[in-house]
């Protein structure tokens, strides 16, 4: 197809604009693997260069001097700038075009993600492959890359945004429609239990858990009761209990196991413990001394 270089027609490429300046026509055609020569024809289809001597060079870059033409093969832009003269050198004409060989699209099938747990990323690890459309003995492979998603949020069935390229020494002639049916599935990530809890306090029957500072992720629990949010356990009856801490669970998180345990006793035992263990060995020896003696007499 042959268009005029000019934003105004349907048929002009937004990518063809910077060559509006340069060139009054464009040429288009479709890479095939082949030379792609250039042949002048007049209005009826005949070949100018039975009658007139036909001149074709071209530019390339640096774009500062004039060489001969040579067949085209690879997908992309060249100049092409045309003399038709007679064989005393009167010059008929003087024709600038652009030969732009588009490349072929390919696709790509097969390719999957790797389900993972959250991580709180957007970055997917992708597999598998398989380019269709490669014409037979072109050296065109891809990266696959990694692929990415929308939101990082643990989910299922999540639509895996890709940006595969294409390799190889005639990538140059191909573009690679992305796969758009691409999933994968993001599970709950797992939590580690955390270090047993402290104890801040007790005063009476109250007990008091230390904050470490992860408390708003965590709840806690006394012996075989329910899980709270709260570092504070009141009326606690009197005796030894065991005080577990775990982290909660949410859209993107399981629930942790618990905590080891922290051992504390309440009430009575507690008071009696301190009141005994505040009298040393060589106290109580001397009590008991002093009582055999006044018996004695």
């Amino acid at each position: 197809a042959i268009v005029p270089a000019d934003t105004a027609n349907p048929d002009f490429a937004q990518e063809d604009w910077d060559i509006v300046v340069d060139y009054d026509y464009i040429i288009y055609t479709d890479y095939n693997g082949q030379p792609h020569d250039v042949k002048v024809v007049d209005l009826e289809g005949n070949d100018v260069a039975d009658t007139y001597i036909v001149t074709v060079n071209t530019k390339k870059p640096p774009y500062v001097a004039f060489s001969p033409w040579e067949p085209e093969t690879n997908a992309g832009r060249h100049g092409i700038f045309v003399t038709i003269s007679d064989a005393e050198g009167y010059v008929y004409a003087n024709i600038q075009c652009a030969l732009r060989i588009r490349a072929i699209e390919v696709t790509i099938e097969d390719v999957t993600a790797v389900n993972r747990a959250y991580d709180a990323t957007r970055e997917v690890q992708l597999q598998g492959g398989k380019l269709v459309g490669v014409m037979q003995g072109d050296d065109v492979g891809f990266d696959l890359g990694t692929g990415s998603l929308v939101s990082a949020k643990a989910e299922n069935g999540k639509t895996v945004i890709t940006y595969i390229q294409l390799t190889g020494e005639d990538s140059i002639n191909y573009t690679l429609a992305q796969p758009t049916d691409v999933t994968v599935d993001i599970t709950k990530a797992e939590q580690a239990a955390p270090d047993a809890p402290e104890l801040e306090k007790v005063e009476g029957n109250t007990v008091t858990l230390k904050d470490n500072g992860e408390s708003e992720y965590m709840e806690f629990k006394m012996d075989e009761g329910e899980w709270q949010t709260s570092l504070v356990f009141e009326n606690v009856v009197d005796g030894e209990h065991k005080f577990y801490a775990r982290y909660v669970g949410d859209d993107n998180m399981n629930e942790s196991t618990a905590s080891e345990a922290l051992t504390v006793t309440v009430g009575e035992s507690r008071a009696r413990r301190g009141c005994n263990s505040s009298i040393s060995t060589s106290a109580l020896y001397a009590t008991v001394v002093l009582i055999a003696v006044a018996v004695g007499m």
